[in-house]
């Protein structure tokens, strides 16, 4: 037998009637290898994001393969994925999904020789509205943290993080209720 997520080297040759030999075709023919472990999904407003563990070897992985329905499934024969994704990718995110739905993911690794393993073990994750907003933290001026009720005597650089799972649209920055400035793409202008 073989063993699993390995290369062998195969070579085909061909004999006439008289016994003489083609010069043959080599080539390495790789095993089936095991499907990404640790496959986590995080819902998301329309969008399901998706992580994994690279599968090794990783010099062996020609793609990973990204399968999502909305009923749960344990094969992708019959199934066309909806990513093919580089070897070195083991994070995408799934958009455009309806809010409130199930949807049953699964990530197949697929080899250099173009095989991948076709019983998977699906994720689960239902996409859903955004009912909250970002959450801002360490607030800074000068590189120095901002505390409630500070004093800024000089022109300086304010910086802050600002967290949501569904993304962030624009930071506002309020002076004495005066909108002053509007970031929309994370600048520090």
């Amino acid at each position: 037998g073989l063993t699993a997520a390995t290369a062998y080297p195969l070579t085909v040759t061909a004999f006439d009637s008289e016994g003489y030999e083609s010069t043959g075709v080599s080539l390495a023919a790789v095993t089936l290898l095991p499907n990404p472990a640790n496959l986590v999904a995080t819902a998301a407003y329309q969008a399901i994001t998706l992580t994994w563990d690279a599968v090794s070897p990783a010099t062996l992985v020609g793609n990973y393969a990204l399968y999502a329905a909305v009923n749960d499934f344990n094969s992708v024969v019959a199934m066309t994925p909806l990513q093919v994704l580089e070897p070195d990718v083991i994070t995408t995110t799934l958009s455009g999904l309806s809010n409130g739905t199930t949807y049953y993911l699964a990530v197949t690794a697929i080899n250099q020789s173009g095989g991948q393993q076709t019983t998977v073990t699906t994720v689960s994750a239902i996409p859903e509205d955004d009912t909250a907003g970002p959450v801002v933290s360490d607030i800074q001026f000068d590189g120095a943290p901002l505390a409630d009720g500070g004093t800024v005597a000089q022109p300086g650089t304010i910086s802050l993080t600002a967290n949501d799972a569904f993304g962030i649209g624009r930071v506002e920055f309020w002076v004495d209720g005066t909108l002053f400035h509007t970031d929309r793409n994370g600048s520090s202008q």
